[in-house]
């Protein structure tokens, strides 16, 4: 009977440190969403508006950030028997800075972003463009090889210069990893995927789709040497000649591997023909995901969102931006009138709609189940997007195109078959440099050796480390943006967009009987479609 006060005595201690523990989420919560307020203020200034003094702001600001970080975290992983592990894991994993080393990241990561941004290449005209996106557009459009020699390399020439502040920025993220108890950077970034052996894992999925992409690299180096009779049919294809800047997407050469031009799809055309203008793209996009179930954008995306290029060096990579506050999303790009920008902003309308769907929950759980989930979702909407049938309904496409299934399904490879080939290239050569075991003077010899062993691509000309460094002529290089998302979500896209086709047609998903051919399956309209991605 002695036990029955004891065991009353152990429910109320019990109960009364659940509610200790509930008000310290609470609070966690509610301080780490104005922090989360603050950062994406200072982001986007730092983004649209460059200055040292947004800089300084968020130099302390991380400072501080910081601070709170690693005091709620130490109080949390001392406290016992506490629930919610998942949130806590999601607070505390990943790098741990010192309050000094969050200061000198923030200012070395606007630095190296601020080279990129304002990056100028100018001709013997004296005519200067940026690498985003004029240069991006020449190497889209341009088929003179002396041109796109002298784009590829007056854009990758000069980014030595930030080498050695780029190895100090790696060997600060090391440490920020060890200090909490990870052995490098790319640790804390292979985890936050969420799967076991990813490296083992990416390699396995190469595998899977490496000889398709052989087969398209062979054919394309057969017609590129028809083009450029100086192309050597045993050797890896120079790489300024794939039409584009970084290689990664062979779609404006799919007239080199299907001569009948009725055939091909050409988006860019059509779109210019039809007057349409970057915020008629926006708003097609915005009504495609309307039909599938989504909401409208609310005002302040329309308000608040840079679609075109300004003034001064605002950064011009395409990007969706969530502001932490009911209602502000936003994108941020220069985008202009042509199918590579009419993709990007249905992908990044992917994230926007992400971001509106979870804004109820607590702030700690405010992110998608991982980067790569995150990237998929607009990659997976816009496979629907570019179906004939919906392309034809925006008067982007005619007859011919609805019965054109090879060059549909060639189109679509040269796409995304080399953006697996080079975001393997690029976590391989990131992965090696975090270990720590090659020499500053090994970088630039093994980017170029990756490039030749997966890609079969080479540099236009020799580039030795002591003269050249490219990785960070790759935005996502320099700004420490893990890429292992999108070679993921690569793969992901199509099994969601499958999911979402059974759901379409059937109304249910894992049909044994389903069969249809994903190209041609128009979702638009359907709210079946996206009910469990919603």
């Amino acid at each position: 009977m002695r036990l029955i006060p004891l065991i009353f005595l152990v429910l109320i201690v019990n109960s009364v440190l659940c509610n200790l523990v509930s008000r310290d989420f609470q609070r966690i919560n509610s301080e780490l969403l104005k922090l989360n307020r603050i950062n994406a203020i200072l982001e986007w200034e730092s983004a649209t508006r460059p200055s040292a003094n947004v800089s300084i702001f968020k130099k302390e600001f991380y400072r501080m950030r910081q601070t709170w970080r690693e005091g709620w975290c130490d109080f949390l992983r001392r406290s016992q028997g506490l629930r919610r592990e998942r949130m806590i894991y999601i607070l505390c994993r990943g790098p741990m800075y010192s309050t000094q080393q969050a200061g000198l990241l923030s200012l070395m990561a606007d630095d190296l972003l601020l080279s990129y941004q304002s990056k100028l290449v100018c001709d013997s005209t004296g005519d200067c463009s940026r690498g985003e996106p004029e240069l991006r557009r020449l190497m889209t459009t341009s088929r003179d090889e002396p041109v796109l020699r002298w784009a590829w390399s007056s854009w990758r020439d000069g980014f030595r210069s930030v080498k050695s502040m780029f190895l100090q920025f790696v060997a600060l993220g090391n440490d920020g990893a060890r200090r909490n108890g990870y052995e490098d950077l790319g640790e804390t970034w292979r985890e936050e995927i969420g799967i076991p052996n990813v490296k083992v894992m990416m390699d396995k999925l190469w595998s899977d789709v490496k000889q398709l992409y052989h087969f398209l690299h062979a054919v394309m180096r057969y017609r590129l040497q028809e083009v450029y009779p100086k192309v050597d049919p045993l050797s890896p294809i120079p790489a300024h000649l794939l039409g584009d800047l970084w290689s990664q997407n062979w779609g404006a050469l799919v007239d080199l591997l299907q001569p009948d031009n009725s055939m091909i799809l050409n988006i860019t055309d059509s779109l210019r023909n039809k007057n349409y203008s970057v915020l008629d793209m926006v708003k097609r996009s915005e009504d495609f995901y309307v039909s599938l179930g989504f909401p409208r954008l609310p005002q302040e995306f329309w308000k608040n969102s840079v679609f075109t290029r300004g003034d001064g060096d605002g950064n011009c990579h395409g990007s969706a931006i969530n502001m932490y506050k009911k209602g502000d999303v936003r994108i941020l790009g220069c985008f202009e009138v042509n199918e590579e920008d009419f993709r990007v902003i249905h992908h990044e309308m992917g994230h926007i709609y992400y971001y509106l769907a979870y804004e109820g929950q607590d702030a700690v759980s405010r992110a998608g189940v991982n980067s790569a989930f995150h990237e998929s979702i607009g990659e997976a909407i816009l496979l629907g997007v570019m179906t004939p049938q919906h392309l034809q309904r925006l008067g982007l496409a005619g007859d011919p195109i609805l019965n054109s299934n090879l060059v549909i399904l060639l189109k679509e490879a040269m796409i995304k078959l080399p953006l697996i080939a080079s975001a393997l290239v690029i976590e391989k050569w990131r992965f090696r440099a975090f270990e720590g075991n090659l020499e500053a003077s090994e970088l630039n010899a093994l980017w170029w050796e990756l490039h030749s062993e997966i890609m079969g691509i080479s540099p236009v000309h020799p580039r030795p480390d002591n003269i050249f460094f490219d990785p960070p002529a790759k935005f996502h290089v320099i700004a420490n943006v893990p890429y292992m998302r999108y070679f993921f979500a690569s793969f992901l896209q199509f099994q969601i967009f499958d999911s979402m086709c059974q759901s379409a047609v059937t109304g249910n998903i894992n049909n044994i009987n389903f069969s249809m051919p994903l190209h041609k399956c128009d979702i638009y309209g359907s709210k079946e479609a996206t009910k469990n991605l919603r």
